[in-house]
């Protein structure tokens, strides 16, 4: 689908989910026909935004004649085009920009004297077409916005395509919360499409997001399994699991500290000890030392109630030299904990028993290394609900 305005097209405020659209301003004839953004605020996401260009004027920098307002549900990140001369030919650039592929990748892209290390996998995709024509080195390129990552000098970073880079490293300005990145000089653009990326050229400084490489959810009999790795940290104070049913309105559930600064892969887990019944929608907020946080894609899984699983303990009583166990129903759990203590607390067995994935069930002799006192003992499988029997150990 596809809306188009060619008169004024005014923003004043709304972060505006264009559902897969593309939104035309201008049209195309003989000479492209610009329309005019009034732009005060507001962000496009989840869409296109395209503009048509005319072939009699050049545009300055930071006008809203070169704006593409682009961003994410929660964050402002337009891409902007200037002009030092006027095209050569009128037609229409295009801007998307894809926000929901989060981390960074590692890269070794020379950039005149510099070399980028790392870039965003978040990207900004410029398209030109309808004729459009304009002869290097007169267009430049600005990205800006909030929650890039982590960055120390705005310095650090650049405008990079995946492998290699087109155009000159501008002078960068804002802030470290709010960059601007600057290109200049790019080639000529025709009928032409390219993807950028901000990246970093000093991955300690400005690492850019911490290396989120995986997150999972899973249910583990009563309950769901949140599980996420890191490859680097720098300054992550806090993990934050956040709780949906629907994928919007997000609820706390729990807290796991981070590592500060790392370059060493880190694994977390936290569970959720009362799931939702049906489907549930989780993501993880990761907060910095100074307050900063950004966001994980969104997982789901689906729990379908108790899974009600079954434990026999025998002989009871007991010799207290050996002990069989058998559990059965152990739905989609891989490894759950067995505490055997008595009634005074005092633990004699601690370990982790192997699920067979095929049966769903445990099947599991324990041998003690002397024989247990005389007395009452409990036996307890699992963290969350967990399965639990008593047995007497008895003289001989």
């Amino acid at each position: 689908g596809a809306t188009s305005a060619n008169g004024t097209l005014t923003m004043t405020s709304g972060n505006n989910d264009m559902a897969g659209l593309t939104l035309t301003l201008g049209s195309s004839g003989t000479t492209a026909l610009k329309g005019t953004l009034s732009y005060t605020a507001g962000t496009l996401y989840n869409g296109t935004f395209k503009r048509y260009f005319d072939n009699s004027v050049a545009i300055s920098e930071g006008a809203a004649a070169g704006l593409f307002p682009v961003g994410s549900p929660n964050d402002y990140r337009p891409f902007s085009v200037y002009f030092t001369a006027a095209p050569s030919a009128g037609g229409s650039l295009s801007v998307i920009h894809d926000y929901s592929t989060t981390g960074v990748t590692t890269v070794a892209i020379t950039d005149g004297g510099s070399t980028i290390v790392r870039r965003t996998n978040m990207f900004w995709t410029l398209t030109a077409a309808n004729s459009f024509n304009i002869a290097s080195p007169n267009l430049n390129a600005r990205i800006e916005g909030t929650n890039i990552g982590q960055i120390g000098l705005v310095s650090d970073l650049r405008i990079t395509m995946s492998a290699t880079v087109i155009g000159t490293a501008g002078a960068n300005a804002g802030t470290t919360s709010n960059p601007i990145v600057r290109r200049t000089s790019l080639p000529t653009f025709t009928a032409s499409s390219n993807t950028f990326y901000i990246g970093s050229v000093n991955a300690v400084s400005s690492p850019l997001p911490i290396e989120l490489i995986e997150f999972k959810a899973k249910v583990v009999m009563d309950a769901v399994q949140l599980t996420w790795k890191t490859a680097s940290e720098l300054n992550n104070d806090f993990f934050t699991v956040e709780r949906s049913a629907t994928a919007e309105d997000f609820i706390d559930i729990g807290k796991v500290n981070g590592n500060g600064t790392t370059s060493e892969a880190h694994t977390y887990t936290l569970e959720d000890s009362s799931p939702l019944s049906g489907a549930a929608y989780y993501r993880l907020k990761q907060t910095d030392i100074n307050g900063k946080f950004t966001y994980s894609k969104i997982v789901s899984v689906v729990y379908e109630g108790l899974v009600s699983p079954r434990m026999v303990v025998y002989p009871n009583p007991s010799r207290g030299s050996e002990m069989s166990i058998e559990i059965k129903g152990l739905k989609n759990a891989e490894m759950v904990p067995l505490i055997i203590y008595d009634q005074l607390g005092r633990t004699y067995v601690s370990q982790m028993l192997m699920v067979d994935e095929n049966s769903d069930s445990v099947k599991k002799q324990i041998t003690f290394e002397s024989a247990l006192p005389v007395g009452v003992y409990v036996l307890k499988v699992g963290s969350s609900r967990p399965l639990v029997s008593r047995f007497i150990v008895i003289k001989e």
